[in-house]
């Protein structure tokens, strides 16, 4: 199963890349699919929202995500890992353990990228261009957990 190392972080990678689509931000991207093939993909583009939620918190655009954020480790421990198959979640909790830097680095740049988009090209105010970024932000997480939910281990 090393090929769910790649597939969760190619997936918390290409959640940015297609919220940056949609927003016009940024050069052209390439397209990205938005409904993942399978449940190692829709776990990856989950947690990636999930951990950018919190990145924004942390942000000077904190202030506009009202709401609370389940931590990083107890959406892993108690939305993720239940979906997988019995024998698959200690490499499945070993490979999130392990990608939490590079998600939490990715969800900085796309944040960055856009505040800098935002206000420097688009010359928006800084409480404009939060507005955007977090209601892309939340719409994101509201997707890849329905899209989640639809691909979640069902036991017989």
């Amino acid at each position: 199963m090393h090929y769910l190392k790649f597939v969760l972080l190619a997936s918390m990678l290409s959640a940015g890349s297609a919220f940056a689509q949609v927003g016009g931000a940024l050069k052209p991207l390439p397209a990205t699919r938005l409904e993942p093939s399978n449940l190692a993909e829709a776990a990856g583009k989950y947690i990636g929202t999930v951990e950018q939620l919190h990145v924004l918190k942390a942000t000077r655009c904190g202030y506009a995500l009202k709401r609370q954020i389940p931590s990083y480790e107890k959406v892993v421990a108690d939305e993720i890992l239940p979906a997988f198959p019995p024998q698959a979640r200690n490499e499945v909790a070993a490979a999130l353990k392990g990608l939490r830097q590079d998600v939490t680095r990715q969800g900085q740049t796309l944040f960055d990228n856009l505040y800098m988009y935002y206000t420097k090209t688009e010359q928006l105010d800084s409480n404009t261009a939060c507005g955007f970024i977090t209601g892309g932000f939340i719409t994101m997480r509201k997707l890849a957990a329905e899209a989640f939910e639809r691909t979640k281990f069902k036991r017989p």
